[in-house]
């Protein structure tokens, strides 16, 4: 049986696995405590990728709800400035139109019938 730093000169290893071999003589129980940590890290590398792809798909949707909410509130602020317009020429309507009424009322002859 051959030494795990002689093995090292024939496959790649993972971080986990290089730090074993360097700090001692890596025994068979190590060796499958090191293969579980990398199967763990590797289906935890899954999930990041899934996570990772989820909250970019989050971040799209979230930007155009955004710019909906922002196109929105350019609307609200157009409305807001007519509704303003609107109201103005209401009040001035009503006044012309009490004046109107009063004329009438107090000076009939101004209105032929």
């Amino acid at each position: 049986m051959s030494h795990p730093a002689e093995e090292a000169a024939c496959r790649t290893f993972t971080p986990v696995e290089l730090h074993f071999y360097q700090e001692k003589p890596m025994t068979e129980l190590d060796s499958a405590w090191v293969q579980q940590v990398d199967a763990e890290l590797r289906s935890h590398g899954d999930r990041l990728t899934s996570i990772e792809k989820t909250l970019a798909e989050n971040n799209a949707a979230t930007f155009e709800i955004r710019d909906i909410l922002t196109a929105a509130k350019g609307a609200f602020k157009v409305f807001g400035w007519v509704g303003q317009g609107v109201t103005w020429a209401l009040k001035i309507g009503a006044a012309l139109a009490t004046a109107y009424g009063v004329a009438k009322v107090y000076f009939p002859h101004w209105f032929p019938k």
